[in-house]
Formats: structure tokens, C-alpha cells, sequence
């Protein structure tokens, strides 16, 4: 995935350095040219300098090609104004770092997700732009066990299949997720374009592919 980062706040720095992975491409958008400098040489995500008030500078990151946009400066009215104009160009999902909550509501009624710093740790702001389903069952990833999602569509083999039976070694499927109700009952059978949360031991996911494949 695109993700592009507004700011150079020690939130959106901790939140841009949870989303990086692999698969992933993070792009931080710093307006401070010293700081833009001292994060790059210090960060494994790309910095660009560059101000998200100005628009040349947001066409500049090709935002037609952007998964998720998370806009994360110090001031409320820039971040709303960013997002809305990211929005215009299409990006798929936007999170809007908010100090005042009143403005919620309207963000909400145009598909914005509203970020409260002072209640979500970046951790938990990157659980819910990665995997928003796990997000609504859990909090923050810890312990031996870890929590995934997989489209069934994928697994064309585990429709009609019960919740029960859906299990291993070292993996459970908890629940089946599908127009926005999740399903925990064990007689559940398993439908087409639903999504399964699976609960399975840390560092076996390759694992996990396998497994699913094989019933």
C-alpha cells in the first residue's frame, strides 16, 4: 500500500514508523526543511519536504495512486483542508488528526475517520488503517498469539464450512465478518464474500496460509 503522512509531529513520526513495512510504501510529508533532513537521515520511510497546505506540493505525491492518507499536523484546519482535497482526488481512505472533536461529525459524514491522538496511541491508529476489522475486536498487538484477516474470497475452499471446525495446532478461526455484522456463532457456515478473523501463534503466518488451504 501508498500511505502518505502530513506533519512532523512526534505522533505522525511514531505512527509512520508502526506502518512500515515491506509491503508498504510511507511517504511523510515535512514542511521544516532541517527537519525533513534530520528525519530522513534518522527514519527508514521516505521524507519529502514539502507544505500540505499548497497544492502543488500534494500533486507532487501523485495522490491518485494513494491508499490511505493520513493527515497529522499540529493545526486542525490544515489537516481538514488536506484531507479534503485528498479526498477529491480519490484516495481510497483518509485519517484526519483532530484536536477539536466537533468537527467529527462533519468528517464522518463525508467517509473521514477522525483520529484523537490523546485517546489512540499510534500503535493503535496503525491496527486500525492496516486491518480495521481486527481493530474493532482488539487493541493493540502483544503477547504469543496474533490476530489476522482474510478475505474469503480468497479461500473459495471455506465457504460452507462451520466456524467450529475451522481450526489447528496453532490457529482458531473466531469469527466471520460480512455487511458490517460479525458472525461468532460455531455453527456458522462460512459465505461467500465474507471476511474470517483468525487467531493464530506469532511468527506463523506462511503457516496459516497453508492451513486455510487445506481443508
Amino acid at each position: 500500500m501508498k500511505i502518505i503522512i502530513t506533519g512532523e509531529t512526534l505522533f505522525s513520526l511514531a505512527l509512520a514508523k508502526q506502518l512500515k513495512r515491506k509491503e508498504n510504501e510511507i511517504l511523510i510529508i515535512i514542511r521544516d526543511k532541517e527537519k525533513a533532513l534530520e528525519v530522513s537521515a534518522e527514519s527508514e520511510v521516505t521524507v519529502v519536504n514539502g507544505d500540505p497546505a499548497k497544492i502543488e506540493d500534494l500533486d507532487k505525491m501523485n495522490l491518485d495512486k494513494c491508499d490511505i492518507f493520513i493527515s497529522a499536523t499540529e493545526q486542525d484546519e490544515l489537516n481538514v483542508l488536506s484531507s479534503m482535497y485528498a479526498n477529491s482526488r480519490g484516495v481510497k481512505k483518509i485519517f484526519v488528526k483532530l484536536n477539536n472533536p466537533d468537527l467529527e461529525p462533519m468528517l464522518k459524514s463525508m467517509g473521514l475517520h477522525a483520529i484523537n491522538p490523546q485517546e489512540y496511541a499510534a500503535q493503535g491508529v496503525a491496527l486500525d488503517v492496516l486491518r480495521p476489522l481486527v481493530s474493532e475486536l482488539v487493541g493493540l498487538e502483544k503477547g504469543e498469539f496474533d490476530l489476522a484477516e482474510r478475505l474469503v474470497t480468497n479461500h473459495k475452499n471455506l465457504i460452507g464450512k462451520q466456524i467450529s471446525l475451522l481450526k489447528g495446532e496453532f490457529f482458531v478461526v473466531l469469527a466471520a465478518h460480512k455487511n458490517g455484522a460479525f458472525k461468532f456463532s460455531p455453527g456458522y457456515a462460512i459465505e461467500e464474500d465474507s471476511t474470517i478473523i483468525v487467531l493464530y501463534e506469532r511468527g506463523k503466518q506462511k503457516d496459516l496460509e497453508k492451513a486455510l488451504k487445506s481443508f
